[in-house]
């Protein structure tokens, strides 16, 4: 996530994090791995994050942009699907304020799924 936070510095001055609680993440996505708290701390320690928005929704809309403050939402490369299957940015993308990150760009870049499959999954 570090070098999607860097990659949206890149964008313009403030980058606002939405972090979501492990209820929101479990929904659509199982357990979360790190716990909130900790989420909380690694995020806090990242030099390209002004400011970290708590109990952000899964699904990103319009409202909760302009309620955060945030002009754009920017995400990684893959789709966010959520709990009923649909891509939890639709609304944003269309209305324009969507940024798609190159997921993990550059050397040494990985993703969560990765490191469980690594770990899961030895060779």
């Amino acid at each position: 996530h570090a070098r999607a936070f860097l990659l949206s510095r890149s964008t313009g001055s403030t980058v606002l994090v939405g972090v979501n609680d492990d209820a929101e993440i479990a929904k659509v996505k199982g357990h979360p791995v790190m716990a909130l708290s900790e989420r909380y701390v690694s995020i806090s320690g990242c030099r390209w994050v002004s400011r970290i928005v708590p109990n952000a929704p899964y699904r990103c809309d319009l409202q909760w942009l302009d309620k955060v403050g945030a002009t754009i939402a920017v995400y990684g490369g893959d789709i966010a699907i959520d709990a009923s299957g649909r891509d939890s940015n639709v609304e944003v993308k269309e209305a324009g304020r969507y940024l798609s990150t190159k997921r993990n760009q550059g050397p040494g870049g990985i993703s969560t799924t990765a490191l469980i499959d690594r770990i899961l999954l030895p060779q």
